[in-house]
């Protein structure tokens, strides 16, 4: 594993990646037992805790009703 300490998601599906069967980060991409989608899994993929911690503030203060669909 080229990035042991990261936890990888499935773009589409939201499945924890690093524990389907075979599961490795070291051809940068990676196909999703669940749902089938092609995963990439590289270097820039990666969220610093910067960025998670922004996405989860954003995300604590989210109102869908300021958002109203077309």
């Amino acid at each position: 594993m080229r990035f042991p300490d990261v936890d990888w998601s499935c773009d589409e599906c939201f499945t924890y990646l690093n524990e389907q069967p075979g599961f490795t980060d070291e051809n940068g991409s990676w196909t999703c037992t669940s749902c089938g989608h092609e995963c990439a899994v590289t270097a820039d993929n990666i969220l610093s805790e910067e960025a998670v911690e922004r996405a989860e503030q954003w995300l604590s203060n989210f109102d869908p009703n300021n958002y109203p669909q077309p």
